[in-house]
This record gives C-alpha cells, sequence and structure tokens, in this order.
C-alpha cells in the first residue's frame, strides 16, 4: 500500500512539473507571426482575430488563434496550419484538393467543417459528424462514424 500512494504522488508531481513548464502567452494581434495573419488574411478575410495565444512546453511551441466567426486554428512552431475547426463550413481553400475532390465525389452536399493533420495522417469531419482519415499523401483510408 505504501508503494502505490508513492508511486501515485510522484505521477502527481511529474504531472504537475510538466504543467508548469508549459508557458501560455497571450499575443496582441502586432505579436501574431506574419505567416499565420498572412494565412487568416487569405483564406478567412472576412473575419478578425478574436484571441491569438502561443504555448510553449518542453517539447514544441503552437500557436491557437479563435476567429469572431467561430473558426479555431491551430499553427505548429513553424507556423503551419495543422489544425481547423468550426461548426460551419471551412472555406473549401484551406482543404487539400485531393481530400476536398474526395468528398465532393464519395459525399455530394456535404461540407467540411473540421480539418486537422497529424504525423502520419490527415482527419476531416463533415458537417454530419463522419469522420474521414487520409493518410498525409492524400489517400483515403477509412471513415469513422
Amino acid at each position: 500500500m505504501f508503494v502505490i500512494k508513492n508511486l501515485m504522488f510522484s505521477v502527481m508531481a511529474l504531472g504537475l512539473a510538466m504543467t508548469a513548464n508549459a508557458q501560455e502567452q497571450t499575443l496582441q494581434k502586432e505579436e501574431i507571426p506574419v505567416e499565420i495573419t498572412s494565412f487568416i488574411e487569405q483564406h478567412f478575410s472576412s473575419t478578425e482575430v478574436m484571441n491569438a495565444k502561443k504555448e510553449k512546453d518542453e517539447m514544441e511551441v503552437s500557436y491557437e488563434v479563435e476567429l469572431q466567426d467561430g473558426t479555431e486554428l491551430e499553427f505548429n512552431e513553424n507556423k503551419e496550419v495543422v489544425s481547423i475547426d468550426n461548426d460551419s463550413p471551412l472555406p473549401e481553400s484551406v482543404i487539400p484538393p485531393l481530400l476536398l475532390d474526395y468528398v465532393n465525389s464519395q459525399y455530394p452536399g456535404k461540407k467540411i467543417t473540421s480539418w486537422e493533420l497529424d504525423d502520419n495522417e490527415q482527419q476531416l469531419e463533415l458537417d454530419d459528424d463522419t469522420e474521414l482519415v487520409f493518410d498525409t499523401g492524400g489517400n483515403f483510408i477509412r471513415e469513422d462514424d
């Protein structure tokens, strides 16, 4: 019992230490990196930035931006978009062409409300909550309901 309590305490302490090392910084509009503002101006010109923050932990830096229309964007440390989410349809210009073509041919009339890029795959969510998974080359892998 003593060993279990010590183990639990150690795990909790480690979790607190990792959280303490993570840093979150709210960014003013003029502090948002130009690569990110250019992306937003190109694809979301009809809305404004509501909130932006930079997050740092021991492993990586990321940027999170929330737009007035409810769109949430995440960018990696290279300032490349890795996630776009909204309850409304996303602009087609932000979706990789192969994925957009697949959705238009296999799910006519459906709109894309979310796109995410992970290490090995891209994920889309449609307006009916269907989730589609593709490899990084744009090849369809599977559908998740």
